[in-house]
């Protein structure tokens, strides 16, 4: 979602979890090809951009991995050039190999 659509798309999601002080709002679009995350930062709305999803549900991953002794004997992480190159830095922490497309 473009963060612009994404204001929009989540703004009742958004108020709604400033009522009740929820710390995530997630979002997809019909078909669940886009997604919009918000975060409560310092009680304002963050909007994560793509990077940011892609870090967090790496580490997620395979900090999960890890602990429940399931890591992939080849883990592998494939990645697009033009995406953030701290996913290297959580792959090589875990010992994974990352490749560009």
């Amino acid at each position: 979602m473009k963060t612009t659509t994404s204001r929009k798309a989540l703004s009742i999601a958004i108020k709604k979890a400033e009522e009740i002080g929820a710390d995530i709002v997630i979002g997809t679009d019909p078909d669940c090809d886009r997604l919009g995350v918000v975060v409560n930062h310092q009680n304002q709305a963050h909007f994560l951009n793509g990077n940011e999803i892609a870090i967090l549900m790496i580490d997620y991953l395979l900090s999960n991995l890890k602990e429940q002794s399931k890591m992939p004997v080849k883990p592998l992480i494939i990645k697009s050039i033009v995406t953030s190159n701290l996913q290297r830095i959580i792959a090589k922490k875990f010992d994974v190999t990352i490749m560009d497309t």
